[in-house]
């Protein structure tokens, strides 16, 4: 990992185009979303054994912050909303780290999967998103276990191919959360 405290993240934020965004969301919000998405997409890299076949582009996430923020900022201020939910914030998030494909190919790298990686990334961001830390302690069913994965191959395809927004994202987020809970309910109902 790059020593990711040197870079100043906020230069594109102190120029005159987005410093009402700063001013907005304050330089801490902003650095702490940029640490964390660093964070997240180092440990991607690393727990699919990527290092030597793609790079973070530190540019092309403080782009993603920047696009982030200005629709948080356009959201916000159309709908008089105060704070914005979790699912607005993860679907607007991995809506623009697939869109402006901060994971980049290693110069010489011949993976056909990779060409896809910054739509596995976003959709693993989504799913680690709808599973949290409790997902990964959880023992499913085969039948389940194809449908996650079934799950999970639809979103990389759609995130490639398909036309998709922040708004698509927000809705199958939010389907997926009503689907855990109808199923909850039918698994607890005698109790």
């Amino acid at each position: 990992m790059e020593n990711i405290k040197e870079i100043d993240i906020l230069s594109l934020f102190k120029g005159e185009k987005y410093s009402y965004l700063l001013e907005e969301f304050k330089e801490k919000k902003i650095k702490e979303r940029f640490y964390t998405l660093y964070e997240y997409l180092y440990a991607f890299v690393e727990t699919h054994q990527l290092e030597d076949k793609v790079h973070i582009s530190v540019e092309l996430l403080e782009q993603t912050l920047v696009d982030y923020f200005v629709d948080v900022y356009r959201l916000k201020k159309f709908h008089h909303i105060k704070k914005i939910n979790d699912i607005k914030i993860h679907a607007f998030t991995a809506y623009w780290l697939a869109n402006e494909k901060v994971l980049q190919m290693k110069e010489n790298v011949q993976d056909k999967r990779l060409t896809a990686v910054n739509e596995w990334m976003a959709a693993s961001y989504l799913i680690s998103y709808l599973f949290g830390d409790s997902g990964k302690s959880i023992v499913i069913n085969t039948q389940s276990a194809a449908a996650l994965k079934e799950f999970k191959d639809n979103l990389i395809y759609s995130l490639r191919y398909r036309q998709f927004t922040p708004y698509m994202l927000e809705t199958v987020l939010m389907a997926f959360q009503a689907g855990a809970g109808w199923q909850y309910s039918l698994d607890h109902k005698d109790e």
